[in-house]
């Protein structure tokens, strides 16, 4: 199985053959998640956030969120309520199939 690593001390995803800068949250759980790809979404989901709150990786949503993933980290790691945001062209190259996604 794949593994991708996200570090949230350097808000960098690193999977096989590339790394990427992305937004995340104070809410984004540290852990060993299995991501995989939402039915009928553009998203891949990692996580239960509990009450109806689905975590997930996916492309920023917002121009402004897209000129933060140039951010110096510590304004990049609190952003979201939990997903992990990346920009369009970095999301494109996420595994294709179910992943292991580690965030530490």
């Amino acid at each position: 199985m794949i593994t991708c690593t996200l570090s949230v001390a350097t808000a960098l995803l690193t999977c096989p053959g590339f790394s990427a800068p992305v937004l995340l949250g104070r809410a984004t759980p540290a852990g060993n998640h299995i991501a995989r790809s939402a039915a009928e979404s553009r998203s891949i989901h990692y996580a239960d956030g509990g009450a109806g709150l689905v975590l997930a990786l996916h492309p920023v949503w917002t121009p402004e969120r897209a000129a933060l993933i140039a951010a110096p980290v510590e304004r990049r790691r609190a952003v979201t309520d939990g997903c992990v945001n990346l920009l369009p062209a970095d999301f494109a190259k996420l595994p294709k199939t179910k992943f292991r996604f580690i965030i530490k």
